[in-house]
C-alpha cells in the first residue's frame, strides 16, 4: 500500500512539472509575438516616444545617401508642385527672394506665414503649416524628424535629408528639409501636396492660395 502511495505522488509531481513547462512555453511564445508586433514599424502600442523616435531614426539611416545625394538639375519642375521625380529647377521664379511673412488663403481665412526662398523652393514650417491646415504635427527634437498627419496622410520628414516617407513610401523632395527657430521647414509644394492641397500664386494680390484636392482615398 505504502509502494502505491510513493508511485502515485512521484506521478501528481510529474504532471505538475510537465503543465508547468507547457505554461512557460506558452507564454514565451505569446512574449515573442508581443515583441515581434512593436517591432512593426509605426507601431504605437506597447512603445514610448523614445523609441519611436529611433525607429524613425533607423529608417533615414537605413535610406542611405540614394535620395539625398541626388544633383539639382534644369527641368520643368515648379517650385508649387511636387512631382515626387528626384529633381528640382533651381532657377524658378519665387514669389519672393527673402525671407518673409506670406499671405496664405484657405477656406476664405487669410495667415500669414514665414516663407524661406531656397534652392528655386519656397519652404515653410511643418508646425505652421499643420496649424493652418488643421492637422497633427509630431516634432522630435533629438533626431530632427517631425511627423505631419492629416486623415489618412502621413509625412515623416527629417532636417537635412530630401528624403520623405510618404504613407511608409521614401520619396525625394525637390530640396532638403532645414531647421530654423527650432521648426522643420520643407518645400510646401510638398507639404500641400502631400495633404492633397493644391497651390497656386495669386500675383495681383500676392497671396498663396490653397485649395483641396479631391481623392477616392
Amino acid at each position: 500500500m505504502k509502494k502505491h502511495w510513493i508511485i502515485f505522488i512521484v506521478f501528481l509531481l510529474t504532471a505538475g512539472i510537465f503543465i508547468s513547462i507547457g505554461t512557460n512555453v506558452f507564454a514565451d511564445d505569446d512574449d515573442d509575438e508581443k515583441h515581434e508586433v512593436y517591432e512593426e514599424y509605426g507601431d504605437d502600442e506597447g512603445r514610448d516616444h523614445d523609441e519611436d523616435e529611433e525607429d524613425y531614426e533607423s529608417d533615414y539611416e537605413r535610406a542611405g545617401s540614394e535620395l539625398t545625394q541626388f544633383k539639382s538639375q534644369q527641368s520643368e519642375e515648379f517650385w508649387n508642385i511636387w512631382s515626387r521625380e528626384p529633381s528640382n529647377n533651381t532657377e524658378n521664379v519665387l514669389p519672393i527672394t527673402e525671407p518673409s511673412d506670406l499671405t496664405f488663403s484657405i477656406e476664405n481665412r487669410n495667415v500669414r506665414l514665414y516663407t524661406i526662398p531656397k534652392n528655386g523652393q519656397l519652404l515653410v514650417s511643418v508646425n505652421d503649416f499643420a496649424n493652418l491646415v488643421e492637422a497633427e504635427s509630431i516634432y522630435y527634437p533629438k533626431s530632427k524628424i517631425v511627423i505631419l498627419k492629416k486623415g489618412n496622410a502621413e509625412l515623416i520628414v527629417r532636417a537635412g535629408s530630401n528624403a520623405v516617407f510618404e504613407n511608409r513610401v521614401k520619396q525625394p523632395m525637390p530640396s532638403e528639409a532645414a531647421v530654423y527657430e527650432d521648426s522643420i521647414y520643407l518645400p510646401i509644394s510638398v507639404a500641400a501636396n502631400a495633404l492633397s492641397y493644391r497651390v497656386s500664386w495669386d500675383s495681383t494680390n500676392q497671396i498663396i492660395i490653397l485649395k483641396e484636392i479631391e481623392r477616392s482615398w
